[in-house]
């Protein structure tokens, strides 16, 4: 069977306790949601700081380009270069001329920097888990 036409939900499976399996194939993951461009690209995450953002080292992120970074949501979470640091994937805040890239993890302090010193690159716009090994 082609999973061009999506892979079938097969009910849930429990994470805690039990419950009994379900196998009606009454719904399935649509793959092709993400309408990728031509600009997109991707990023494999080395580090743990996006674990409660549900990014884990080894997942590959799925970037869109940002033309202009001014009109970002906080909250947004992006691909930035902090001049003369390196880049990094974190929440994206503005706060009038200052930047704050923060960490879905408690044990990483937020870097704040001046606008002029961050480029955001990307925001992102999927996440994929390999789970074959």
């Amino acid at each position: 069977e082609s999973v061009h036409n999506g892979l079938p939900i097969y009910g849930e499976i429990a994470a805690g306790g039990l419950i009994e399996p379900c196998t009606d194939e009454d719904e399935r993951l649509d793959l092709s949601g993400i309408q990728l461009r031509p600009k997109d690209y991707a990023l494999r995450v080395n580090g743990d700081s996006m674990i409660d953002a549900m990014i884990a080292p080894g997942d590959i992120v799925i970037m869109r380009p940002v033309a202009e970074a001014d009109r970002l949501k906080n909250g947004t979470i992006v691909a930035a270069r902090v001049e003369g640091e390196g880049n990094t994937l974190k929440y994206f805040y503005r706060d009038q001329m200052e930047i704050t890239l923060a960490a879905a993890n408690p044990k990483y302090e937020p870097i704040k920097k001046p606008a002029e010193q961050v480029s955001v690159q990307g925001r992102l716009i999927g996440v994929w888990r390999d789970y074959i090994v």
